[in-house]
């Protein structure tokens, strides 16, 4: 279990990096955002997961995600464009 959470939180690495450099978030929000995101993580794999486990995630992701427009939208440069993968 703690490998599959590890390897998920290894994925978000870059883009959260990204994140501090174009200034959208601070170095300590960017380690709250990574505290919160592993106990999500954490939650959804344990033996007795409930719907509202789910339901918690989605609806923190679905918070920073407006958080992150809303910052977007207030950045004066733009970001360049991404590189596909």
């Amino acid at each position: 279990m703690a490998e599959d959470v590890q390897f998920v939180m290894d994925s978000m690495v870059p883009a959260l990096r990204d994140f501090v450099k174009y200034g959208l978030f601070k170095e300590y929000e960017v380690k709250s955002l990574v505290n919160k995101r592993r106990e999500f993580e954490y939650l959804l794999r344990r033996m007795s997961v409930r719907k509202s486990d789910y339901l918690l995630y989605l609806t923190y992701e679905f918070n920073l995600n407006k958080l992150f427009t809303l910052r977007l939208s207030h950045l004066q440069t733009p970001l360049p464009p991404s590189s596909p993968a």
